[in-house]
């Protein structure tokens, strides 16, 4: 039975953000974002430094609170000055989220990381949450790293294992903070290849990301950000090929050459 469930794809959701507002004392980070995510999408969420991209992932997931708007993920919304911990507790079972520094616990071994959370939070079966675990690992092709502590890995086998963590906890979506921007190309393709293969399971990802061959090759859509405000949206061949504002364009001509 165990087996079944963790094979069974969880579904995407959908993320409506309506006139998001974010500040840090003076500062507006987010200017009235409005964005709706459609269940099952790639999303990726490009731009300048300091556009306001792993702020908008922080407000998703309730790690930051915001200034003015709702954001709904799924069932759970939260609104402006929002802190219930039940609503933020439901959002972050339903929606994992990946972090650019992996954020593996040093002094567990690769599986115990993994069946961490499904044994300690959701209460799961040990030994189910063990076998779920093998074959997530087994899918980011790393089941022979089982025993091994996250000091005995690369860069880009942590970011597999963050991501089978993530998996374990059957969530519905997955929200990526640039989590190949510390890795070396083949290590990027090999955490890449893995987003990919979770498209066929019809989860919602939304990733913030400079690789733009990755969001012109597996991205539904492409949302470009800048100065706190939705810059361009659409498509990867509207938003990268034929971009429409020259706040895009220029990003664009400065990313590509």
């Amino acid at each position: 039975m165990a087996n079944d469930c963790a094979q069974t794809p969880p579904g995407g959701l959908a993320i409506r953000i309506q006139q998001l507002v974010k500040r840090h004392g003076d500062r507006e980070i987010l200017r009235g974002i409005q964005l709706d995510i459609q269940p099952g999408h790639t999303v990726a969420l490009i731009g300048p430094s300091g556009g306001g991209k792993t702020t908008l992932l922080r407000c998703l997931n309730g790690l930051e609170p915001f200034d003015g708007g709702s954001v709904a993920v799924g069932e759970n919304t939260l609104h402006s000055g929002d802190r219930r911990p039940l609503e933020i507790a439901r959002i972050r079972q339903t929606v994992g989220m990946i972090f650019q520094d992996f954020q593996l616990f040093p002094h567990l071994s690769v599986l115990e990381n993994v069946t961490a959370a499904p044994i300690w939070v959701q209460g799961e079966n040990p030994q189910a949450a063990r076998e779920r675990a093998l074959q997530l690992l087994e899918r980011v092709k790393l089941a022979d790293f089982s025993n091994r502590r996250p000091s005995q890995l690369s860069g880009g086998q942590k970011q597999r294992v963050a991501i089978a963590r993530a998996l374990a906890l059957r969530p519905r979506g997955l929200l990526c903070d640039e989590i190949t921007s510390a890795l070396d190309p083949e290590t990027k393709h090999e955490v890449l290849g893995v987003l990919e293969d979770l498209k066929r399971d019809g989860l919602t990802v939304v990733m913030v990301t400079h690789e733009i061959g990755f969001a012109r090759r597996a991205a539904d859509r492409v949302v470009l950000l800048a100065d706190g405000t939705v810059a361009e949206e659409g498509t990867a061949g509207d938003v990268i090929d034929s971009p429409k504002t020259e706040r895009a364009s220029r990003f664009l001509a400065r990313v590509l050459g």
